[in-house]
């Protein structure tokens, strides 16, 4: 780029590590000899090269005396590139003196806070006081179940994702290495116990399907939640034991169809009435007819025989059990080693 484009307080950076912003999350400390600071008061806020003005959110308190130190949050004019621990000093306007200065405790907080906000005090306190496995704890904490991906990662913390994995404990979960993405502990608890509590419900309901479908699930349970995030969580619950995933169903870990005794007897019968029928099946509702069953009941029953691998769905409405289907193969192969070739 041309000089002409780099103005004072611009920084230089690797991509994906910092981020500018306007809004900074502080503990603020006054100089003594001054005049009290009130909240919402409006000063000169200098960090590095940067001169802007800032406008004070102080939490919990209405004022900050002289000498005192408490949390704020400053609304910055223009956006800054800081990071953790970074100091500033505070300027009033008019006359221009310095009044005091702190510490970056969250140079990339998510939102913007009332000084009334207690969760935020707490936050804070735990920002200045904790250590980097409690501000990477917090960090993703505050992504809840969409959990933390890299850029995010990065940019909250300012390190590079080797250096991050370096902090987790078992507070935090690594869902994936990379990219790098992770959830809280008890998010991801919570995600499960939703999630087995509403198959083990499906499974309740639906004896005789295998399981819950991933996508229905997905819509019921956390329609907003990505793809990506979802299809994460749910390898965590299946290396965990949890659940099961079989191709795009998802069921209790160990959960089997369970069959009332009439089902059982018609599931004997409709595998003989298959059988019988050999490469020539009339149809469900011929089936259904013969045996004096309703169509649909039939159809739930032939689903359940074909995932038992007893019969074999060779196209719509037409049903071959899995004994006839291996003799048409070995006809097949004999016919073969006969001649070269032979009409379907």
């Amino acid at each position: 780029i041309e000089k002409e484009q780099i103005i004072r307080g611009d920084v230089l950076t690797e991509p994906d590590i910092l981020k500018s912003t306007s809004l900074l999350d502080v503990k603020l400390t006054l100089l003594n000899g001054v005049k009290p600071l009130a909240h919402n008061s409006l000063v000169r806020f200098h960090h590095l090269a940067t001169d802007t003005l800032a406008r004070i959110t102080l939490l919990g308190i209405d004022a900050l005396q002289p000498g005192g130190s408490g949390y704020a949050q400053l609304r910055l004019q223009k956006p800054v590139s800081s990071l953790y621990g970074d100091r500033f000093i505070l300027r009033r306007q008019t006359p221009l003196i310095t009044v005091g200065g702190g510490i970056i405790l969250d140079h990339l907080p998510i939102k913007r806070v009332n000084r009334s906000d207690l969760q935020s005090q707490k936050r804070l306190e735990e920002f200045e006081k904790g250590n980097d496995a409690d501000r990477l704890r917090i960090i993703v904490e505050q992504k809840g179940i969409h959990g933390a991906d890299e850029k995010y990662l990065q940019a909250r913390l300012g390190m590079h994702p080797q250096h991050i994995l370096e902090f987790t404990s078992d507070a935090v979960l690594i869902l994936r290495q990379r990219p790098l993405l992770m959830i809280s502990a008890s998010s991801a608890k919570s995600f499960l116990e939703k999630v087995r509590s509403a198959v083990e419900s499906f499974h309740q309901k639906n004896p005789l399907l295998p399981g819950y479908p991933k996508e229905e699930l997905r819509s019921r349970l956390l329609p907003n939640l990505s793809t990506d995030i979802y299809q994460a969580l749910l390898d965590h619950a299946v290396s965990s034991g949890t659940i099961q995933l079989q191709k795009d169903v998802v069921t209790v870990a160990g959960q089997k169809p369970q069959l009332s005794g009439e089902d059982e007897a018609m599931s004997e019968l409709l595998e003989n009435k298959v059988f019988e029928t050999g490469i020539e099946f009339p149809g469900i509702a011929e089936v259904a007819a013969r045996l004096q069953k309703k169509p649909e009941n039939v159809n739930k029953i032939m689903y359940l025989l074909i995932r038992q691998g007893k019969i074999v769905k060779v196209a719509d409405d037409f049903f071959m059990h899995r004994k006839t289907l291996d003799d048409v193969k070995s006809k097949i192969r004999s016919l073969k080693t006969t001649q070269k070739t032979f009409s379907v």
